[in-house]
């Protein structure tokens, strides 16, 4: 997701909308597996917007299964996360995927809540992968935020 904030397109309805749109698209007698995907600011959009999709869409629109959560370059910002550690059972067929870089610097800067952070997920469906030496510029498409420090995520095949 490239929506921060519900404002937007990072809400609900929008993206029910834009699921059910795609999936009338393609073969209506298909089931459709989807994927929430978030970068930075944007993995904290993603977390809201799973819970409020596993809370609501079974009811209101069960041809939508959003399955996996994935997390990239997501600093332990407690205050911002969703609370999922509860929300599923050990044999719900849902995963989650944090991926984060050592040399991320707002990962270091956080790094202190990190436990806090990994207690908002379900543990038995929760992995996370580490890239050695990558950065946290490295996971999008924008320059160094900070001047002056290495870049080595050009060094990087991701």
């Amino acid at each position: 997701l490239r929506f921060a904030h519900r404002h937007l397109g990072a809400d609900v309805v929008s993206l029910t909308r834009i699921m059910k749109r795609i999936q009338s698209d393609r073969h209506h007698q298909q089931q459709y597996e989807w994927n929430l995907l978030g970068h930075s600011a944007g993995a904290f959009s993603a977390m809201h917007l799973y819970h409020q999709l596993h809370t609501n869409l079974p009811n209101s629109h069960p041809g939508i299964q959003v399955r996996k959560l994935i997390l990239w370059g997501c600093a332990a910002l407690v205050h911002m996360c969703t609370d999922l550690s509860q929300m599923f059972q050990p044999t719900d067929p849902v995963s989650i995927l944090v991926v984060q870089a050592t040399q991320d610097m707002l990962l270091e800067m956080t790094k202190d809540f990190q436990q806090q952070f990994q207690q908002h997920f379900p543990t038995s469906q929760t992995q996370t992968e580490w890239i050695t030496g990558g950065t946290h510029q490295g996971f999008a498409s924008y320059q160094s935020t900070w001047a002056g420090s290495p870049d080595v995520a050009t060094a990087i095949s991701y």
